[in-house]
């Protein structure tokens, strides 16, 4: 997603077009929103297959009440794809009713080149399945920010308009829940 005043009103005059069915102005938003919203998804049920999955459901649900949603900036559009991927995250969960197990799905690895490429790469997947781990301990909205900021790459002032909080509480929340990642992998004690 690009920050620029050109998006805007690209998503804004998309999102207009597709509240009349226009299909190929949706494909515009969803190739917009996709990744965000998946990465929000994943990193909430850890699972690949569920996040997309969900992340599919999100859309249909976006599609489905388009029509009644008015616009008038891209940020209020994306706050409310957000606010449709929290709650369908909250549905996934009240019917599934269990913790997430420890069944993480495998990827395979293709490295090119050297066996310390390999090597890198496997610490490198490990790191990030220990982190994808840790953030799931935290609170939900610890976990909000922590993904929007830093796996979404959003600005304290685009989680608070998203998250309805100022941005004096999101870098309060954001320091509690770095600092409780550290404590979980062990960098920091409490």
């Amino acid at each position: 997603m690009q920050n620029d005043e050109f998006n805007n009103e690209a998503i804004i005059n998309s999102v207009i077009k597709a509240k009349q069915g226009d299909k190929k102005a949706f494909g515009f938003i969803y190739s917009e929103f996709f990744n965000p919203i998946f990465r929000f998804i994943y990193f909430r049920v850890g699972s690949k297959a569920e996040a997309e999955d969900l992340t599919q459901t999100v859309f249909l649900k976006i599609w489905s009440a388009l029509p009644g949603f008015g616009v008038k900036e891209k940020g209020q559009f994306l706050s409310w794809c957000f606010t449709v991927a929290r709650n369908s995250v909250i549905d996934f969960y009240k019917k599934k009713k269990e913790i997430l197990s420890d069944n993480i799905e495998s990827h395979q690895i293709f490295a090119q080149g050297a066996e310390d490429g390999l090597a890198q790469s496997i610490d490198d997947k490990i790191l990030g399945e220990q982190v994808r781990k840790a953030i799931i301990l935290l609170s939900d909205d610890q976990q909000e920010v922590i993904i929007l900021k830093y796996i979404n790459g959003l600005t304290n002032k685009e989680i608070a308009f998203l998250l309805d909080k100022n941005e004096d509480n999101i870098r309060q929340i954001q320091f509690r829940a770095i600092k409780e990642l550290k404590r979980i992998m062990n960098y920091e004690p409490r």
